[in-house]
């Protein structure tokens, strides 16, 4: 039995995403609204401009610190200084998706905007539909589908070419209005290439 009481509990721990509740957080480039998730080992932090609920096409980039393709070029997409990031979405309403197995790489971000840390401790937990992953996407991109369905968003400016992203917010019905892999540098604004 008590083999039995493990597994249940296993799959249990699998399928339940703790999350925050919405938070004002104040940063050098301004006030904004940020929420933390976790499923299993993965982190998320979610940063919203304060507009976001009232945008009725929000930007929806998904931040990285790393290089993660084969160009040489300097700006080739993957990867932008937060705050350039950061003065988009607040000039045209928007969210930043950062996700981490590492909680410090999460706090090392806010200390770089000057945010405080956000914790899990006062959590909300939910149980996630399994069901979900037959769909064909599992792992990171279910709890990218969570947090999507809990932001309620249903339209997007998508600043990605991540095949799985673009699948889950098919899934969802999300309408992609514009889709590009790069931010303009000037002024923050996003590149607006058509579908």
């Amino acid at each position: 039995m008590g083999v039995i009481n493990k597994i249940i509990k296993l799959v249990n721990d699998k399928s339940q995403i703790n999350h925050t509740n919405l938070k004002n957080i104040m940063t050098k480039y301004g006030m904004f609204q940020a929420k933390m998730y976790k499923h299993a080992n993965q982190e998320y932090l979610v940063i919203l401009s304060q507009n976001f609920f009232k945008t009725k096409v929000p930007i929806f980039y998904i931040h990285t610190e790393k290089h993660k393709c084969d160009s040489l070029e300097e700006f080739c997409g993957c990867s932008y200084p937060i705050s350039i990031v950061l003065n988009m979405i607040d000039k045209n309403g928007g969210l930043i998706l950062y996700a981490s197995r590492d909680a410090k790489d999460i706090d090392a971000l806010l200390s770089e905007i000057n945010a405080k840390k956000l914790s899990l401790e006062n959590k909300i937990t939910t149980t996630m539909n399994l069901k979900a992953a037959i769909k064909g996407y599992r792992g990171e991109y279910l709890t990218i589908d969570f947090i999507l369905k809990n932001l309620e968003l249903s339209n997007a400016h998508l600043v990605s070419d991540n095949p799985n992203i673009i699948f889950v917010m098919q899934q969802q019905g999300i309408n992609i209005v514009t889709q590009t892999s790069s931010i303009s540098f000037e002024y923050g604004d996003i590149n607006t290439y058509k579908l």
